[in-house]
């Protein structure tokens, strides 16, 4: 994948983030009192293992953004139910208040552009606040203006070598299907 593939035509990565950020903190609706046992649209995760990983993620950009380096081996944090929702939150403003990326972002030994650090960012945590809406039984769609950017971006970013690691094949919806939908279907979710 080069640079200009993930680019063409699409809005900043910050731009997107922000939106993304935006439709997460919304997306939200749990508080502490929420079953962590509960099925999500990720294959074999509960929303407790969903919650922990949307933590771990957001703080691996955020170390991404505020230092231009990812440890591949980073101390996670143990949070639960409540305290996971807020501990997302509060690294989500840390993503915003952290733009713009650095010009290079390494991650172990290996580099990556700062823009698409930030573009992979957007489609995770726009994504995976939608799987937890779902989750949570009040599913919220990922808007247009969000979603058709993402979409755009997607077969460069999950391109075949590491989909089967991270997403099941992508579920067919008709071209009339809503963007949002088509793209959580896109990346193995059903709509």
């Amino acid at each position: 994948m080069t640079t200009a593939s993930v680019h063409d035509g699409a809005a900043p990565g910050g731009a997107l983030v922000a939106q993304a950020v935006g439709y997460a903190l919304n997306a939200l609706p749990i508080g502490a009192d929420a079953d962590l046992r509960r099925s999500t649209p990720c294959r074999e995760w509960d929303l407790g293992t969903l919650l922990c990983h949307v933590a771990d993620s957001t703080s691996a950009v955020a170390e991404g953004l505020a230092s231009g380096h990812v440890r591949l081996f980073r101390p996670r944090r143990l949070i639960t139910g409540g305290d996971t929702v807020a501990g997302i939150r509060t690294g989500l403003a840390e993503l915003l208040r952290l733009l713009p990326a650095p010009p290079t972002v390494t991650i172990g030994c290996c580099s990556l552009d700062g823009s698409e650090l930030l573009l992979v960012a957007a489609i995770e945590v726009a994504v995976h606040a939608w799987d937890i809406s779902v989750a949570c039984g009040s599913p919220r769609q990922i808007s247009a203006p969000l979603a058709v950017p993402l979409l755009e971006l997607c077969p460069a970013l999950v391109d075949s070598s590491g989909r089967a690691a991270r997403f099941d094949p992508p579920l067919p919806v008709p071209p009339t299907t809503p963007a949002g939908d088509r793209l959580v279907a896109f990346l193995g979710r059903r709509p």
